[in-house]
């Protein structure tokens, strides 16, 4: 199985005196921002590569200064071999964090968009996604400060996907972990919004679907309060289908949120796991921002 993944990634700290257009570098400009935003992308980064299996490994014969191979056992259900291709989307080589991606080669290449206004290279990362003339098993749109701890995310997204016949996506919730000191762990970012913001596409409705995951039982899921994620995933069989429709450009909130979500909304169920089966699929929010909205 192959996943491609693109990432829109801008970063550039505001100057002295300097104002922003709204929108502009995906909250990627606050002064004093490089060390934070460098440890966000890494995680996202580290977090993506590390979804890559294969059957056949590698020790390391320490008696002898040599490795040898060994085949790891096959899971019923379940991929044996993932390759994840990532590209990530950027603006210029001084808008970005040029150390964090070159540290990570080969394992990624960069996607150049000079051409692109700043504020719209969620679009840019999206158009090459859907537009890419052969289309991965499942292609994945996620912004550059979210961590993937799940290794059996894609097998989830792809689950989703064929058990609806197509007709939905599955999008994880968002968290930013608490101190040790709260009662709770966890903050779910991605909580009500008003339903004027997607009333066109998007009806909130709880326990809309259920069915049975291996090794998880039966799992619930609902139209969400909230759709947005910073993140979509499609098959084949969806590209193809987004492929005879014109790509918003605006309509939900900004253009990040309009590329990460109203892309698919329009098109097709978005599903998230009940808030009781949250853990199901979620993933860490990791330039957190939301924290001080928490009163416990």
């Amino acid at each position: 199985m192959h996943v491609r993944v693109v990432i829109p990634h801008y970063f550039r700290e505001v100057d002295e005196g300097e104002t922003i257009q709204l929108g502009e570098g995906f909250g990627s400009r606050q002064r004093g921002a490089r060390q934070r935003r460098t440890v966000a992308l890494q995680r996202c980064l580290s977090g993506l590569i590390n979804l890559q299996r294969s059957r056949s490994q590698l020790i390391l014969d320490l008696t002898q200064a040599k490795s040898d191979s060994f085949i790891t056992r096959s899971v019923p259900g379940f991929e044996d071999e993932l390759s994840v291709e990532i590209i990530v989307a950027i603006h210029t080589q001084e808008t970005c964090l040029d150390d964090v991606l070159l540290a990570n080669y080969p394992h990624l290449r960069v996607l150049p968009c000079s051409n692109t206004d700043p504020r719209f290279l969620g679009f840019a990362a999206r158009d090459y996604l859907l537009l890419h003339p052969q289309p991965a098993d499942v292609n994945v749109y996620i912004e550059d400060d979210l961590v993937v701890h799940d290794s059996l995310l894609i097998d989830k997204l792809l689950w989703i996907a064929e058990v609806t016949d197509h007709s939905s996506v599955l999008m994880p919730h968002r968290y930013e972990l608490l101190s040790v000191e709260n009662k709770c762990f966890r903050l779910l970012i991605d909580g009500k919004i008003s339903s004027e913001l997607m009333s066109a596409w998007h009806v909130p409705c709880n326990n809309v679907f259920s069915s049975k995951f291996l090794g998880h039982g039966v799992i619930s899921f609902d139209c969400p309060s909230n759709p947005h994620s910073g993140f979509f995933a499609l098959n084949k069989v969806q590209v193809e289908q987004l492929r005879e429709a014109t790509l918003p450009v605006e309509g939900f909130n900004g253009p990040l949120e309009t590329a990460a979500t109203l892309t698919v909304g329009q098109h097709f169920q978005i599903l998230k796991p009940c808030l009781q089966q949250a853990s199901f699929c979620w993933i860490e929010h990791g330039s957190p921002s939301f924290l001080g909205y928490v009163n416990l």
